[in-house]
């Protein structure tokens, strides 16, 4: 999603991404939402929780990961932090980058401007990293959107 037209949905949900919260009832009422259609500020709220819900967690494992326990214990409700969020905003720069190191730039080659990323902790807790090289970049594309050990 290009960033307007994240803004405009946010202007009109009156709402900030960070201020979204997932869990089953949140998830239940944005669809009703969707399918009621009614209020376009209400609309907006519902389309942004569905796309934290679905597309975000699709491309972060971190916050696929922080949803999947939330719906899969009948209970509790997901904030993500404000660092996740961010990062949601930076993908396409992220995704520039790495396709730039893997098509123009040879095995080992150290970025001179890398780009910083975050990855779950143990705890749950955003850790904050630098990215060097293609080869971390896929490491972290693999651990963050397709799974892994972190």
């Amino acid at each position: 999603m290009t960033s307007d037209l994240i803004n405009s949905l946010r202007t009109l949900a009156n709402t900030r991404r960070q201020d979204i919260t997932s869990s089953r009832d949140n998830v239940n009422t944005a669809v009703w939402d969707l399918y009621n259609a009614r209020d376009p500020g209400t609309m907006a709220r519902a389309f942004l929780t569905m796309t934290q819900f679905v597309a975000e967690a699709a491309r972060f494992r971190p916050i696929g990961t922080d949803i999947g326990m939330v719906m899969g214990h009948d209970g509790g409700e997901l904030r993500l932090p404000t660092d996740f969020v961010t990062q949601e905003n930076a993908w396409d720069p992220l995704s520039t980058r790495f396709n730039d190191l893997l098509n123009n730039h040879g095995p080992g080659y150290v970025d001179p401007s890398p780009l910083w990323g975050y990855r779950a902790g143990q705890f749950g807790e955003s850790i904050h990293f630098r990215i060097l090289t293609a080869i971390m970049y896929a490491d972290y594309i693999l651990h963050t959107s397709k799974g892994g050990g972190r």
